[in-house]
Order: structure tokens, then C-alpha cells, then sequence
């Protein structure tokens, strides 16, 4: 509130009340969408079981295709790709595999995935169902691109 003469005056130079203006300016807080909730999401994302050992393999081909400079177009979305995971069953068992070959700088099917990476899938976890594979796949996706960014910032 204004001081008049060393007095609390109510109003204000345009004529309303002071205390209505500061009601008003208290109200008028819009949010705006921010980038760090985004990434406590992304870094608070569960882990489903055996989710690490699969999250390590996916690190590990996304930042040699990185390393290497062989990331591609993804036709579908016209975005940047390292990886385009996907979900493959084989032998009762669901897992999580690169689509994206770097070596073609195509995204294949996952016949083609199994046939790449046979020599890995003892040494990554295989899912129950498809559903499980779906949520290890989005967690991982985005734990490996928080890590790629976290390593850009280092640098």
C-alpha cells in the first residue's frame, strides 16, 4: 500500500484501491512448460527388471553409431535416428533390439535385428510378454539420450 504524508493510503495514482492491484499482479502467475521437469521425468522413469543389462547394450551401439557419424533419417518421421528400437519375439521371449543398422543407415525389420544381434541375446534380458518389452524399450530410450545429452553438457 502507498504512503501519503508518512499514512497507508488505500488507493493508487489511477484510483483503485492498492490492495486490489496487488490481488490482481498475485493472480496473474502463468507456468510456462519447462525443459527440467521434463528431464526428472525422464531420469525418475522405472526400471523394469532386468532393464539395466539392456540399457547398457542400447548405450553402448547408440554412442558407437554416434562416435562413428553413421546416424540416419527415419523415413517415417523425417527425424534423426541412432538406434529405432523395437520389440522382437523369438523362443517364447520378447526383447529389445536396434532396428536402425548403421552400417546401411536403414531401419530394418526385426528379423533382420535378430539376425545382427543373435551373438548378444544371451547376455540381454528377454521379456515375459510384449507389453514389458514395450515399457523397457521407453524407459531405456530415454535413460540413453539423457546420458548422450548429460555427456554433450561434460564436454
Amino acid at each position: 500500500m502507498p504512503k501519503v504524508d508518512g499514512k497507508d493510503y488505500p488507493y493508487t495514482a489511477a484510483g483503485k484501491k492498492a490492495a486490489d492491484t496487488e490481488k490482481k499482479k498475485k493472480k496473474v502467475k502463468v507456468r510456462k512448460p519447462d525443459q527440467k521437469s521434463f528431464k526428472v521425468a525422464k531420469e525418475k522413469a522405472v526400471d523394469p527388471p532386468g532393464s539395466i543389462r539392456n540399457r547398457q547394450f542400447l548405450q553402448k551401439f547408440h554412442d558407437d553409431v554416434v562416435k562413428r557419424d553413421r546416424g540416419g533419417i527415419d523415413k517415417a518421421s523425417g527425424k534423426p535416428t541412432t538406434m529405432k528400437l523395437g520389440t522382437v519375439g523369438v523362443d517364447g521371449k520378447t526383447f529389445v533390439l536396434p532396428l536402425y543398422n548403421p552400417e546401411t543407415r536403414k531401419t530394418g525389420t526385426g528379423k533382420e535385428a535378430l539376425e545382427r544381434f543373435k551373438e548378444d541375446l544371451p547376455s540381454l534380458t528377454g521379456f515375459k510378454s510384449t507389453e514389458e518389452a514395450e515399457d523397457d524399450l521407453r524407459v531405456n530410450r530415454l535413460k540413453v539420450i539423457a546420458a548422450t545429452k548429460k555427456k554433450k553438457k561434460r564436454r
